[in-house]
């Protein structure tokens, strides 16, 4: 790992704690007797997200050269649409999910029709704030705007949605691919195509970036599943055995079959960032931490024990 990856990876708790301050500053205070909608919308954006989508958007454009205040605003416009598919997924007439972000899902506690509303708030805030992100051209605005709103339409989340909920049984590989790119990957894709924007990169670096965005997304999803077949659901923070039945490969396919394909894609991955400016060091530093071991030759020499559920699959 360079100089610079080692120093990334002690930034990454102040960048978490800057974009919660953002999203809370985004959702308010609580004021009595408002509304029940507004207090889903913050109480779902506020809390124990992983905030990976942001994260992604900050460090990418880092590595191109940028380092700027708007990446957080843009980062978090991209936050607000993860929430509100979650907030949509966890209904009962989607995923069912009990539990998010290791509480009731919002539809337990405030009703469906809350939920509901609450989503479609978000959405157009996020939208909000992508299209009025400070130091910005017009164009790179319309840009940005473009990248997310292609991100939650055919070509992204709800094709992904539908997909999952209506192609039951569909298990081949190439299926699986497809769906889990439109699910998952079309938010991984998004945040870094928008810091490809954010730091007017050339088109070749932001090639790179889309393959890296997909390939990442591919491994996250594939070990979201195996997680959601074998993890613990109070460790997890959600519901797990949600995919039952569903187009998943890890009903196809045992643990280690798993791990060895989500290794392939992080490979591809690791290959994409080796085209960026120094090896893009954030990007790479974040991706060894998402899965707790670096993100190509996992496997140890000298004897020692793999450092990671995924190391453990491989060696």
């Amino acid at each position: 790992m360079t100089d610079l990856a080692a120093s990334a990876s002690h930034d990454w708790d102040a960048l978490k704690a800057r974009i919660e301050s953002q999203l809370h500053a985004m959702a308010g205070a609580p004021e009595p007797d408002e509304p029940l909608v507004r207090t889903a919308v913050r109480e779902s954006l506020v809390g124990s997200g992983k905030r990976i989508r942001p994260i992604l958007v900050d460090l990418a454009a880092r590595d191109l050269g940028y380092d700027q205040p708007a990446a957080l605003q843009a980062g978090c416009a991209i936050e607000l649409v993860h929430t509100a598919s979650l907030l949509l997924d966890d209904l009962p007439c989607m995923d069912d999910a009990l539990t998010r972000r290791g509480k009731p899902t919002v539809h337990i506690r405030f009703g469906e029709d809350v939920a509901v509303l609450a989503a479609i708030a978000l959405l157009g805030d996020a939208f909000g704030l992508a299209a009025s992100v400070p130091g910005l051209s017009g164009e790179q605005r319309s840009a940005l705007t473009l990248s997310l709103s292609q991100s939650v339409g055919m070509r992204g989340l709800v094709a992904g949605q539908y997909s999952d909920l209506r192609n039951v049984g569909q298990t081949s590989e190439n299926s699986v691919i497809q769906l889990n790119d439109q699910k998952t990957g079309s938010l991984f894709v998004a945040a870094v195509e928008m810091a490809g924007i954010l730091a007017d990169a050339p088109t070749a670096q932001r090639e790179q970036l889309r393959i890296y965005g997909i390939e990442l997304g591919r491994a996250f999803q594939l070990f979201d599943d195996l997680l959601d077949v074998a993890g613990d659901a109070q460790r997890m923070g959600k519901s797990n055995n949600k995919d039952a039945g569903k187009a998943v490969l890890a009903q196809g396919l045992g643990a280690k079959a798993m791990a060895r394909h989500i290794q392939a894609h992080l490979d591809t991955a690791s290959g994409a960032l080796d085209q960026l400016p120094d090896g893009a060091p954030h990007l790479r530093a974040f991706t060894d931490k998402l899965f707790g071991t670096p993100a190509a030759g996992i496997r140890r020499r000298g004897g020692r024990k793999p450092d990671s559920v995924l190391a453990s699959l491989l060696a």
